[in-house]
C-alpha cells in the first residue's frame, strides 16, 4: 500500500517511496513537508508570525475531555515543546502565561487532567513541587522507586514524607521500600539528621 501525504507548505502530494532518501517508519510519521526547501520556507515564515498565532494552530481539542492536545513536538517525557522567539519552552507553561499571566515564582504549572501534552488553560494550575507530588501520589501517578539509584531514599524524600504526613503504605509504594524501612524513616528511628516529624521547615521547590 502506497503511503501518501500532503505537504503542509505547498500542498503537493508526496510518498515515502518517492523521497530521495530512506525514511524509517517513525521519521515518515513525523514528516510534514515534501522537501527541505518547503521545510525551510515554513520555518522562516513561522519566525515572522506572532508566537500566539502559531500556538493556536498547534493543538486539537478532545471533545470528550476538553483537553487541548498538543500537535507540535512532544518530548519523550510526554510534555509538548514550543518555540517562542527562538527559545524552547514547555507548551503548557506557555499556554498558562498566554492566558493567565506570569507564572508565580517557584511554582510548577500542573495538570488537573493529568494529560501532559494538554495545553488547555482551564486544565492548568500553579502549584509547588510539594503540591504536585502530593497530587501525583493521591492519583496513583507516582512511579514506584523511579529516579532513585543506590540508596532508595534521600533526605528530601524523608522530609517530604514527614511533612505530608504520608502513611507507611503510601510512602513505601512511592519510594519502592518495604514497610519497615518506611516506618523507621517516617517516625525518626532512622534518618535522625533530617528535620523531626512535625517540624519540617519546607522543601526546596524549583519550577519545572
Amino acid at each position: 500500500m502506497t503511503e501518501i501525504k500532503a505537504c503542509e507548505r505547498c500542498g503537493r502530494s508526496f510518498t515515502r517511496a518517492g523521497m530521495p532518501y530512506q525514511l524509517s517508519a517513525t521519521s515518515w510519521q513525523r514528516k510534514r513537508f515534501c522537501s527541505i526547501r518547503c521545510a525551510n520556507d515554513h520555518t522562516a515564515a513561522a519566525r515572522t508570525r506572532p508566537p500566539a498565532e502559531h500556538f493556536h494552530e498547534s493543538h486539537r481539542i478532545d471533545l470528550a475531555t476538553g483537553c487541548w492536545l498538543w500537535t507540535g513536538y512532544v518530548m519523550p517525557n510526554g510534555y509538548g515543546q514550543f518555540h517562542e522567539n527562538g527559545r524552547r519552552i514547555l507548551a503548557h507553561r506557555y499556554s498558562f502565561r498566554l492566558h493567565k499571566g506570569a507564572i508565580p515564582r517557584g511554582r510548577n504549572v500542573c495538570h488537573r487532567c493529568d494529560v501532559r501534552h494538554c495545553v488547555n488553560p482551564l486544565h492548568l494550575w500553579p502549584g509547588t513541587q510539594r503540591q504536585n507530588l502530593h497530587d501525583a501520589i493521591e492519583k496513583g501517578r507516582f512511579s514506584v522507586g523511579s529516579g532513585h539509584t543506590g540508596a532508595k531514599l534521600r533526605e528530601a524524600d524523608v522530609a517530604l514524607g514527614r511533612e505530608l504526613n504520608m502513611s507507611v503504605t503510601t510512602f513505601a509504594q512511592a519510594y519502592g521500600v518495604n514497610g519497615s524501612t518506611a516506618h523507621s524513616a517516617l517516625t525518626g528511628k532512622t534518618w535522625r539528621h533530617v528535620s523531626p516529624p512535625g517540624r519540617v521547615t519546607g522543601v526546596v521547590c524549583e519550577a519545572a
